[in-house]
């Protein structure tokens, strides 16, 4: 069973789509979420809306654990991610000559941090720091050791939901 498939699964989702409307109203652009029954490199592209062109490529993930502030400090501001997926989503980012785009939802904060992770032509555009670290393994709990990037987002602009 995938994890999106569980409660927590569904609640993620759920949040995913808060985040999908809100970038499609304040921005300009149609969030097109890749297929949530099985894996995908990326979360969802984004379409620009008047002329439906490849915007970018987004990985989306909501935090319950932390607030803005928790997060600043209990992390340092940095959001992990595997080391692995990091590496296929800026490599396909590149091969559409777009961007990769981090989208962080701070649920307890209902704050949204949006971080441009790679140019269009691959270079990186905020720090990146491999570290291998024991995390919780998927939504649904457990715990893995592997590889990550730790993506800082200090600079990351920060939406109200």
């Amino acid at each position: 069973m995938l994890d999106i498939q569980t409660e927590r699964g569904q609640q993620t989702l759920a949040d995913e789509v808060s985040v999908a409307r809100y970038i499609e109203a304040q921005h300009g652009v149609h969030y097109v979420c890749t297929d949530k029954d099985s894996p995908a490199i990326v979360d969802a592209i984004l379409l620009t809306k008047e002329d439906m062109r490849l915007a970018g490529l987004v990985e989306t993930k909501c935090r319950y654990d932390v607030t803005e502030q928790e997060f600043d400090s209990r992390y340092g501001c940095e959001w992990l991610m595997t080391w692995a997926k990091l590496e296929q989503a800026i490599r396909l980012a590149t091969s559409l000559s777009t961007p990769l785009i981090g989208m962080l939802y701070l649920k307890r904060s209902n704050r949204l941090l949006v971080q441009r992770i790679c140019s269009p032509d691959g270079l990186l555009a905020t720090s990146i720091r491999p570290a291998a670290t024991q995390t919780q393994a998927t939504c649904n709990g457990g715990r893995a050791t592997r590889t990550n990037g730790l993506i800082s987002m200090k600079n990351a602009r920060r939406f109200d939901l």
